[in-house]
């Protein structure tokens, strides 16, 4: 365990489980207020919000964010990545229940290391998901999706298929029916082998079964969805389908500037992609700001 000390607050190394991130604590944090749980979106991300192909430091600036505003939170490298590397793990064995236990396994953490604290979950993207699922396991007081998709990641493959490759989309849509019935796809061309490779096809079984909006019916908490309108990887529409079927329990906000890594983009698709790329871009303070108003 080390420990990184600024003028306002404490960021130290834990380990939970087999899960290794970074807890940040306010200096000044009382033990009656509020603690986040930060759950990365796909792929294999680390505590920071980095890949091997992204550098944007997302969940640590959000972290430190919300630790000026006197809110603690936790971050973690996921299961396979950094510090959380498993001896014998194979990306066969991973389903999107791997994620969500995880994420069970660290809130009851959290709550037992904050018995006075409300504990929170900040989900980005597919991180949402997971938090919406885990939010039906164990309890969560405040639940805020950012960029999280409101349709199973089926619709979403095969519209963005439709605007883009509409070539591609009756493959697409016969090896996601196969998925379906749980068979295992052998032939894939090599369009889809990096989405559909026959190692990820239990992940990817695994997602299908997944419907945000039946998931956020059944939460009984606080729930606020924060979506950023020039999002390349989450649509405003497709948030606002999340929204309309559960609208009498969340809260939404829509942030006109703001990008997929939480930065304020143009509309610039050059612009915004090379966001993806550049950890020094401050994290939208309208995201803070919902965030605060809504805890």
């Amino acid at each position: 365990m080390t420990e990184n000390k600024t003028l306002s607050e404490v960021e130290t190394d834990v380990k939970v489980g087999e899960l290794t991130g970074a807890l940040v604590e306010p200096k000044s944090y009382r033990h009656n207020e509020t603690v986040y749980l930060i759950i990365a979106g796909s792929g294999p991300t680390d505590r920071d919000g980095n890949q091997p192909s992204i550098k944007t430091d997302t969940y640590k600036k959000l972290a430190h964010a919300l630790s000026k505003q006197n809110i603690a939170s936790y971050r973690y490298d996921k299961k396979g990545v950094g510090e959380s590397k498993v001896d014998g793990l194979k990306e066969e064995n991973l389903t999107i229940d791997t994620y969500i236990n995880d994420a069970v396994y660290v809130i009851d953490w959290l709550r037992n290391r904050y018995p006075t604290s409300k504990v929170g979950v900040i989900g980005h993207s597919e991180g949402g998901l997971i938090g919406l699922a885990a939010g039906l396991k164990t309890d969560i007081d405040t639940l805020v999706l950012v960029a999280t998709p409101g349709r199973t990641i089926d619709q979403i493959i095969l519209e963005q298929l439709s605007a883009r490759a509409p070539q591609l989309v009756n493959e697409a849509k016969a090896i996601v029916d196969a998925l379906k019935q749980g068979e295992n796809v052998t032939h894939i061309s090599e369009s889809f082998f990096p989405l559909f490779r026959p190692s990820a096809q239990p992940y990817m079984n695994s997602l299908l079964r997944l419907d945000p909006c039946s998931l956020l019916s059944q939460r009984k908490g606080k729930t606020l969805i924060v979506q950023g309108e020039h999002d390349l990887q989450v649509t405003k529409e497709d948030v606002l389908a999340l929204y309309a079927d559960n609208e009498k329990q969340v809260t939404l906000r829509l942030i006109g500037s703001m990008n997929h890594v939480l930065v304020a983009a143009n509309n610039n698709l050059e612009d915004n992609l090379a966001s993806y790329q550049n950890p020094s871009l401050a994290i939208h303070k309208e995201l803070i700001n919902s965030i605060i108003e809504y805890t």
